[in-house]
């Protein structure tokens, strides 16, 4: 694989694999063959977020995100929440899903995710400043699948919830990589008398 940071989004994908079984049988066994595959699925997410020499003067203010109460009850499938409160913050989901079912025999499936977050050079001062960040009562209340929640309260921050999920029915191979990469450097932040908050109500 092959990913690459530039603000032009380019994935280039490879593919050479090689498996390797080391197995211990009893008696006299036979095993000769080849993987044969006749078709193929691809799911790629390749993602980017890159927050440069930004600067941020902030004086009595108030930030304040949140997710109200008895928010996403019951929620099924792929599911994701960001709520950051601040300057400069990064959030993320990404989900790369792969199924496919045929009468073949000899199919493939493949799941990708690249993930990329750079946060550099900013600068923060903050002078009574209050950032507040929450998840209110019984959000996300029996919600089922692949629940990803951000909650961040302040700046520079990053968060990311990646998955890679990959299926073939019937078939020889499936394959799910996940590659994430943050940076976070050469950042100032001055802080007088702030409060940054960030809570996951009951």
């Amino acid at each position: 694989h092959s990913s690459y940071s530039e603000s032009d989004s380019y994935v280039n994908l490879n593919k050479d694999l090689n498996v390797y079984k080391n197995a211990i049988f009893e008696g006299d066994v036979t095993i000769d063959g080849d993987i044969e595959v006749d078709g193929a699925v691809f799911a790629v997410v390749n993602d980017k977020q890159a927050n440069h020499l930004n600067t941020s003067e902030n004086d009595e203010t108030e930030n304040t995100a949140s997710v109200g109460d008895d928010t996403l009850i019951g929620a099924g499938g792929n599911v994701g929440v960001n709520i950051t409160a601040g300057d400069n913050n990064q959030q993320d989901n990404a989900t790369a899903l792969t199924y496919f079912t045929s009468s073949s025999s000899h199919m493939s499936a493949d799941a990708e995710v690249f993930s990329y977050q750079d946060n550099e050079y900013n600068q923060t001062e903050y002078s009574e400043v209050t950032n507040d960040a929450s998840i209110g009562n019984n959000v996300l209340s029996s919600a089922t699948g692949n629940i990803g929640a951000n909650v961040s309260a302040g700046n520079n921050l990053q968060q990311k919830n990646n998955m890679a999920i990959s299926m073939v029915d019937k078939g020889v191979m499936a394959e799910a990589n996940v590659s994430a990469e943050q940076y976070s450097d050469h950042n100032y932040t001055y802080n007088d008398e702030t409060e940054n908050t960030a809570s996951v109500n009951g």
